[in-house]
């Protein structure tokens, strides 16, 4: 059997790379064909370990290197930019065997946009057996200690311009440097190693990176004067700055090179750069920045890219209270005409997607006042009418339900008009609106259709169509607690009718009969009545658990997915804890038996997480307006 001609290239490049390694450091060889061959481990000249590592990427040739062309696809250069350590490219050629190496996030800014593959043999350099592990453990261990710890000022920055000359580099970096504080940046000569941050122009591409991280790329047309470069190189600086959490350096940017970010901030970079601001500066500061320096009342999109860095800043940067502050302030004094009303409308969205369901009450009824066309609108009565329901405001919602489905035949909202109809008391209404809305969209989820279970229970069952909902006195609560244990369930329904007679929705009502229900052995009422308990406090666990507990003990299993979707979506880790406590497991079972019925609980409800939607639409100037955005989570 003949060996494999490159297999035995393999072993030639994995042995000529250790040999021209130094001797105490280690080299582990993976070879699994996932795109990484080695790691390689770095010790000191004590043989002391450094905690530093790179990865290598070995190709092996029997060309040699005048005619060697090497093209590695896009696929590949993403797999390895995900790893946290960076990767080398080392090039093997047998006739010689001699070494080329690069690293990879070194290459790959080189390939076009729209092409698959790049030919990375241009850019290989030749190995040199002291020269290059230094200049490897030199980079490696400037990463860490950038990433690890905050930056030291002054940071550095080499600035070359290749196949332009001196003279072009020269006037680049002076450009770069007289928008930058001297106190806070030190441009270094090319020949310098390390530095923080590298810029490279070259075939009209500006590329930036970061101690060994990938960084930006962007293609300057030819008729860019070094002037623009130069706000670009800033406006790169920064961004990567952002990236790569060097808060200080981006504020010093932010602060002290306004000019030139925004001279740079075309519609490409406009969302990264105004996400930016809101990083290193906070909402407070970046406001009034965007604000003079943007055409906003003129442009609808950057006012989407505005709101949607402010949505992001608030969730990545601990700046809600500063964002809601800033839209509130929008919608009470709206700094153009124009915005009036989608500023109170945006404000109203905001608030209601954080649960301030008052406060976006006021701002829902603010936008309509401002701009009557939003009364048209479906989706404007749908969110009025969440925020009415969230109030306690049923009767209202279902009217505003009604509006928005009378406009638009929108089965969300059909399902949701059934659930406020639900809370008011009209359960045969709310009944055939689910009922119509499942039929139609077969996606609807598990908390309308358990609404439909518990109207249809309340008709069939005990003949209540619809009802006033009124809150119970205490004083009937206590009488129905004092209740006789029912002996079955006819006598239970005796017992029971009155008080669902007077309210059949009420909470406290409704989980203690779940309670009389269990403890009188009817599992199937007990299941209705706490399932009631839970659709009208969706926040209480213990009532969704036992609910849970009675639809196993009443055997109703095509009913506990619906339920525990509908549970855990609402009280999310709290149901674990609550269904464990509503069980009651026979006495006497080993330990290891009620461990692994635990675990075995806890991983079919964990199983079974529902996300919420955390879409958020954003209309730039009002209801009449084309400029409709959605940002999806």
């Amino acid at each position: 059997m003949k060996r494999d001609r490159n297999h035995v290239l393999e072993d030639l490049s994995v042995n000529a790379l250790r040999a021209e390694l130094p001797a105490l450091w280690v080299m582990h060889d993976f070879r699994r064909d996932y795109g990484i061959d080695v790691q390689i481990e770095i010790f000191d000249s004590d043989g002391n370990t450094t905690g530093l590592r790179v990865y290598g990427q070995l190709k092996a040739t029997d060309k040699n290197e005048i005619e060697d062309s090497l093209s590695l696809d896009r696929d590949h250069f993403g797999y390895w930019a995900s790893h946290t350590d960076p990767v080398l490219l080392v090039r093997f050629f047998a006739g010689t065997r001699t070494l080329k190496w690069c690293w990879m996030h070194d290459v790959e800014w080189r390939m076009k946009p729209t092409a698959a593959s790049l030919n990375v043999s241009p850019h290989l350099e030749r190995w040199h057996q002291k020269e290059t592990p230094k200049a490897i453990e030199n980079l490696v261990r400037l990463r860490r200690e950038v990433l690890q710890h905050q930056l030291p000022l002054p940071a550095t920055i080499r600035v070359s311009a290749a196949f332009r000359g001196l003279e072009d580099s020269l006037k680049l970096a002076d450009l770069i440097r007289s928008r930058l504080p001297a106190s806070s940046f030190k441009i270094i000569g090319e020949s310098a190693l390390p530095c923080h941050f590298d810029f490279l122009y070259e075939n009209k591409k500006l590329r930036l990176s970061h101690v060994g991280l990938p960084g930006f790329v962007v293609t300057c047309d030819g008729e860019d004067e070094f002037e623009h470069i130069a706000d670009l190189a800033v406006l790169l600086l920064f961004l990567i700055s952002c990236r790569y959490d060097r808060s200080l350096v981006a504020r010093i940017i932010a602060s002290q090179s306004s000019i030139a970010l925004f001279n740079a901030a075309s519609q490409e970079f406009l969302p990264l750069f105004i996400e930016g601001l809101m990083y290193s500066l906070g909402v407070d500061q970046a406001m009034p920045m965007i604000l003079g320096n943007l055409k906003l009342q003129e442009d609808p999109v950057a006012w989407f890219i505005v709101y949607a860095a402010g949505l992001r800043a608030c969730e990545r940067y601990g700046q809600k209270d500063q964002w809601q502050k800033q839209l509130k302030d929008w919608a009470d004094s709206p700094p153009y005409a124009e915005m009036a009303a989608s500023a109170a409308y945006n404000a109203a969205n905001f608030l209601a997607q954080n649960d301030s369901w008052d406060d976006a009450l006021i701002y829902y009824r603010l936008a309509s006042q401002r701009d009557p066309g939003y009364l048209e609108k479906d989706y404007y009565w749908a969110e009025l009418g969440a925020a009415q329901f969230e109030t306690d405001q049923a009767s209202a919602a279902a009217m505003s339900y009604q509006k928005a489905f009378d406009i638009n035949k929108s089965y969300a909202d059909q399902w949701r008009l059934g659930d406020a109809q639900f809370h008011c008391g009209r359960y045969e209404a709310a009944c055939e609106n689910i009922r119509m809305a499942i039929a139609n969209d077969p996606s609807v989820g598990s908390y309308p259709r358990l609404v439909m279970l518990v109207c249809e229970e309340l008709i069939t069952i005990w003949g209540i169509r619809e009802q006033t909902v009124e809150p119970v006195s205490e004083s009937i609560q206590n009488k129905l607690m004092k209740l006789a244990v029912a002996g079955n369930a006819e006598e239970l329904m005796l017992k029971l009718r009155p008080f669902l007679d007077i309210c059949a929705i009420d909470p406290l009502l409704s989980f203690n009969a779940g309670h009389f229900a269990g403890i009188s052995g009817q599992p199937e009422i007990a299941l209705y009545r706490f399932l009631t308990c839970a659709l009208m406090h969706r926040g209480d666990a213990q009532a969704w658990a036992n609910a849970i507990t009675s639809a196993i003990s009443a055997g109703k299993v095509e009913l506990l997915q619906l339920l525990m979707e509908a549970a855990y979506f609402h009280v999310g880790e709290a149901l674990p804890d609550a269904v464990l406590k509503s069980f009651c497991l026979p006495d006497g079972l080993p330990n290891e038996a009620v461990t692994a019925f635990q675990q075995q609980l806890l991983t079919v409800i964990r199983s079974l997480e529902m996300k919420r939607d955390k879409s958020f639409v954003i209309r730039a100037h009002g209801p009449s307006e084309t400029e409709v955005f959605e940002i999806k989570n």
